[in-house]
């Protein structure tokens, strides 16, 4: 996971822009059981492409999870 983690890094650093690449770095930092990684790289995907429905989602989960049900609606409804 060492690994994967530094390469979801170089990617993300590399290729900012790309919802795609921060949705692997979530992904990574879930199994690595860091949830403030996976919840930053979940609002980076969002902001770089508020239309990408799976990084809606999955932000929108972890939103709801902490008890914004709010702002976990509003972000659905946008997509």
């Amino acid at each position: 996971l060492e690994e994967a983690r530094r390469l979801v890094d170089e990617a993300t650093a590399r290729f900012p822009l790309r919802a795609t690449l921060w949705l692997d770095a979530a992904r990574v930092h879930r199994l690595t059981g860091d949830e403030v990684g996976r919840r930053r790289a979940l609002e980076r995907a969002a902001e770089v492409d508020p239309e990408h429905g799976a990084a809606a989602r999955l932000l929108a989960e972890a939103l709801q999870r902490e008890g914004d049900l709010s702002r976990a609606r509003a972000l659905l409804e946008r997509v």
